[in-house]
């Protein structure tokens, strides 16, 4: 039986998770959820999580949430070669939660913010868009944590060591998402770009 799974493509969570069942072969029910119209309405919350947001997956009638804790779940279930998510190597396992948490606590909080509070939010609700010293403040943000991902990639190949993980999908997928909609030029983070 196939999982289900709740989300939308232009989510860099769900974009991990929907990354997982491709890559390992998973089969599973795509339900497309429109953020800030689905995810906020009661019956999403009564029915698929209550806090209201992506992704969600329901394996064996239990609903998970939190796309790395769902990353976890599911690379430890299906990866049998542990190819993205080390298993015996603690230490290499180590590496990629943490790349996963700085992710989930520094990288996501500044970057998913900014584009929606000036671009998105402006183009989609009418939101006025921010004053000129608010955007500098948020692209000296967007750049810090852009300079730390080219600091770490300078260490090793991959943003946990020298193998790709699950951490190099998420982390990918924030930076694509904010140099996408900023058009931001990655020269200057040379290791980033390489990487």
């Amino acid at each position: 039986m196939a999982m289900k799974y709740w989300g939308m493509y232009a989510s860099q969570p769900c974009r991990t998770v929907v990354y997982i069942f491709r890559r390992l072969a998973i089969p599973y029910e795509h339900n497309e959820v429109r953020p800030r119209f689905d995810t906020r309405s009661v019956e999403f919350k009564r029915t698929v999580n209550r806090w209201g947001k992506t992704p969600v997956i329901e394996h064996h009638g239990v609903k998970m949430v939190e796309s790395a804790a769902i990353s976890r779940y599911l690379l430890a279930l299906f990866d049998d070669k542990a190819e993205i998510m080390p298993r015996d190597d603690l230490l290499a396992r180590q590496r990629v939660d943490a790349m996963l948490d700085v992710n989930g606590n520094t990288y996501r909080p500044v970057f998913m913010p900014s584009y929606w509070e000036v671009k998105l939010s402006p183009i989609c609700f009418g939101v006025p868009v921010p004053s000129q010293e608010r955007v500098d403040k948020i692209m000296s943000d967007v750049h810090f944590n852009l300079k730390d991902i080219n600091e770490v990639t300078s260490l090793s190949p991959f943003v946990a060591g020298e193998k790709f993980s699950i951490a190099d999908v998420q982390i990918y997928n924030e930076v694509f998402n904010v140099a996408t909609h900023f058009e931001i030029d990655l020269s200057e983070y040379v290791h980033l770009k390489t990487w």
